[in-house]
């Protein structure tokens, strides 16, 4: 349980850490994370759309933390940085897949930590991101 615990408060700690780094748009851009006190039977990692935040995925991670389950849901690489954004000056969203990729397989190796299964999910952008996870890595 203590290690359990000390995972669950370091990725915490680590994610608020790097998100207090950049310059957010506002709160509802920072991840989100809805964790029992002890590891779950499914953890639910769930990716938000392309140009997006996880506030989209706060619903439906709430009602499946009622239901017993840990949910992370992630700041995509890039997304709700606050700037001046227009054509002459593009937010600053990888276009590299493999950012993507390696962003997608960290937080599997992180949910896989909290829980029996990981469960993932995606919209948009993100849901390509939890195919590809679904798909090369089914264990």
């Amino acid at each position: 349980m203590s290690n359990y615990s000390t995972l669950a408060a370091e990725i915490i700690r680590h994610t608020r850490a790097r998100e207090d780094a950049l310059v957010l748009m506002d709160e509802s851009c920072r991840s989100r994370f809805f964790l029992q006190r002890s590891p779950s039977s499914k953890v639910c990692l769930f990716f938000h759309g392309f140009t997006a935040t996880p506030e989209q995925f706060v619903p439906i991670g709430s009602a499946f933390f009622k239901a017993g389950y840990n949910v992370l849901i992630p700041l995509l690489p890039g997304h709700g940085q606050a700037g001046d954004w227009n054509g002459n000056n593009p937010p600053p969203l990888p276009e590299n897949q493999q950012i993507y990729q390696q962003f997608g397989l960290q937080w599997l190796q992180k949910a896989q930590a909290l829980g029996q299964q990981v469960v993932v999910g995606g919209l948009s952008g993100g849901s390509t991101l939890a195919a590809w996870l679904a798909l090369e890595y089914p264990e």
